[in-house]
């Protein structure tokens, strides 16, 4: 998948149901990390991922022109690409989540807060 994502020029991911998925898609973090503009819907988890381009779910046109203007508009190119690696910084390195998940365990399991 990595390669793939490394020549791709966006990924577009407009799934509005992700029952049964693992938080979010290892694949939208990757293409987050390589640089490669992220189109998802506002829905659900995916509504909450910072840098990627939201479009509402169902509006096939918007969709349309979202990805068009993430692959040949440098300026939203560019600014996408800033904003994607600012979130995976911010939210997404292995330790930070790591931490997440200790703390849902540690409340499932009555443990005070570290």
């Amino acid at each position: 998948m990595h390669a793939l994502l490394a020549i791709s020029r966006a990924l577009l991911f407009p799934v509005d149901d992700l029952y049964g998925k693992v938080d979010l898609p290892i694949v939208i973090l990757e293409a987050m990390q390589l640089g490669v503009p992220v189109v998802t819907i506002d829905r659900g988890p995916l509504a909450d991922l910072k840098g990627v381009l939201h479009v509402p779910a169902g509006d096939i046109d918007a969709l349309v022109h979202t990805a068009l203007g993430a692959t040949s508009d440098d300026s939203i190119r560019q600014t996408c690409i800033v904003a994607q690696r600012e979130a995976i910084n911010r939210q997404h390195r292995p330790a930070q989540v790591a931490r997440l998940y200790e703390a849902i365990y540690d409340e499932l399991l009555g443990k005070p807060r570290r």
